[in-house]
Order: structure tokens, then sequence, then C-alpha cells
């Protein structure tokens, strides 16, 4: 048997380590990088965790199913992780030699830690809002790097996928440079026939609309799309799945609060999975790749216009709008045909 006490602090808190967890939407990882910030103080050393500011909902705290509150800071640039970081560890360090009550705390803006232990585990949530494009997937590598060197444990937990199961940003660098990655995976949610559930390991997440909500955007033909909730109740008729231009990212407008009230996430596998007008979409793209008017692609124009609007948003990238009205593609080659 071997006795954890044999261990140096650097081997029970994965000093230097640069680990990845991720997974389908509501598979695990947050509850995953909650537990390891936690279980940094059974092993003597402090932790601190980080989430994006794009997300409005979820402010200095990481919240697992609406109930577990986590302290964490809230930072915009990946450059403000790292400052936040160095200032924190250097308030820490002052305490380590000096003496102090057993289990005594210090609040830093608005986080609390221990006197006395080390920081030295950094943790990252929702890492694919913060790996968006080249330059902020060097960024983040670059801070992973540091960890690393300075004996730093480092977590990220993330989406690798968007509900279209395309990548989701640039999340996919970090996994190949990580030492451990900790994939999730979920049982499948998703009722396909009947009653049953399928519970088939989920790859994917699946973005629901409510039928309601479907219906005020002129979608009301969409599919049910039937399943188990949370509290593992069948949920049968209530929701279907978003259309497959549905923007990837939320604006932060009250508008768009207001929608995510109509927005539920469900972790599913690959035959359960459900894009409603992802061939629409592609055809869209292929008519603007060819120099040919969008409009005649598709026989519905509020259907084309939305498809427009997604292609255009500036977080997708796949065609630009020039200010004389000219539809110009970003990339070579069409990802959705």
């Amino acid at each position: 048997m071997v006795d954890i006490r044999d261990f140096s602090i650097d081997e029970l808190c994965n000093a230097g380590k640069i680990i990845v967890i991720h997974s389908a939407m509501n598979g695990g990882k947050t509850e995953t990088l909650v537990k390891e910030m936690k279980r940094a103080l059974y092993n003597g050393v402090n932790s601190m965790a980080y989430n994006t500011d794009i997300n409005a909902r979820e402010r200095d705290a990481i919240v697992v199913d609406g109930k577990i509150f986590h302290p964490a800071l809230t930072v915009g640039p990946i450059s403000e992780i790292k400052k936040d970081f160095e200032d924190r560890r250097s308030q820490l360090e002052y305490f380590l030699d000096k003496p102090i009550t057993w289990g005594e705390e210090i609040m830093i803006r608005g986080v609390p830690h221990i006197k006395g232990y080390p920081l030295r585990v950094l943790g990252v949530d929702e890492v694919n809002f913060f790996m968006k494009n080249d330059q902020e997937a060097r960024e983040m590598l670059a801070l992973a790097d540091w960890c690393s060197n300075q004996k730093v444990a480092s977590y990220f937990a993330g989406l690798s996928h968007d509900f279209r199961h395309m990548p989701f940003g640039l999340v996919e660098r970090l996994i190949k440079y990580a030492d451990i990655v900790g994939q999730k995976k979920p049982a499948c949610m998703g009722i396909p026939e009947g009653e049953v559930k399928c519970s088939k390991p989920a790859t994917h997440s699946q973005r629901l609309w409510t039928r309601q909500y479907a219906e005020s955007q002129g979608l009301e033909h969409l599919p049910d799309f039937n399943f188990v909730g949370k509290k593992h109740n069948r949920i049968v008729g209530l929701y279907v799945p978003a259309p497959f231009f549905d923007l990837t990212v939320a604006s932060e407008t009250k508008e768009e609060e207001a929608r995510q009230s109509e927005i539920e996430y469900l972790p599913v596998c690959k035959d359960c999975a459900k894009h409603p007008y992802k061939n629409e979409t592609g055809l869209v793209l292929d008519a603007i790749r060819k120099g040919v008017d969008p409009s005649s692609a598709v026989d519905d124009e509020l259907i084309t216009k939305k498809i427009i609007n997604f292609l255009t948003h500036p977080f997708e990238g796949y065609v630009e709008r020039t200010p004389e009205g000219i539809y110009v593609p970003l990339h070579k080659n069409n990802p959705f045909s």
C-alpha cells in the first residue's frame, strides 16, 4: 500500500501539469474542475479559478447546475488571468514564513485563500471562449507553458466542439499540448423512439429551443426533440432542436438574456443529435462561394435571411459582407457540405 504522506506537495497537486477536461454540454467538466480546485486545499495549497466575461450570467463564480457556486474571478483577456494570479501568489507568499492561526483566511478581491498555503493551482472554466482565434490560442498556450515552468498545476475545462459538433474555437490545440486529458462521456439524454432513454455514450452537445420560442421565430414546423431532464423526468413535445444557423455565442443584450430561458442543452450521442437546416446552410454558402445570388439557393426567404445572418456574423467567420453589399467567403472549402 502506498502512503499518501510519502508524496511531496508537487506530486499531490500535479505541479507543473497541464490538464484539460472536455465533454459535451452538461457533461460534468465544470463539476470536475470545481472538485480539483477544492481538492487543492486538502493537499496544502491554494487554488484560483477564472471564467470569461462573455458569459453574462456567471460573474465571479463558477456555477454547477445552478446550485454549486465556487469563488472565481471573471476576466476579459487572457493577460488578466496571469496578472491576477501573480499578484495573489505574491500576497500569499508573504505569509509562508509568518506565524499564523491554523486555517486563517485572507480575502483577495472577493476570493478567500488560506494563509500559510502557497498558490499552486490555476483553473480556467469555459476555456473555449478564451481561444476563439489564433492570437488567443497562442496566449492560452503561453499561459499553460508559464504555469508549467512555475510548477503550477493548470486545469482547463471547456467544450472542444459546439452544438453543431464543429470545433469550438481552437481548444484542440490545447488538448494536444496537455499532459493529461480527461474526456467526460455522460449518457445520452435523448428519447429517440417511444419512451426509452437512449443512454449511449454522449459525444455531442444538443442545443434545444422551446417550441414556443421556435414559433415566435417563424419555425413552428421544427420537429419535437424529446429527452430526459436533470430530474429524470420525461420531457415530451416542449422542445425542438435549434437550427444549424443559430449563432454559436449569444450577444449580451436584454433580449438575448431573455432568450436564454428558452434554450436548453443536452449531452447526446451521434445518432440522436439533430441539426435542422444544415444542408440549406451549406447550399447558401456554396452559392456565395460561386458568386451566385444566395437567395436563389433556398426557396424560403426567412430561412435564407437567417442563414446569411449566421454566415456573416463576426464570431462565426464564414462570410464577410463588404460596404457595397457583396458577400465574400472567408474559407476555401465549405465545411457544411
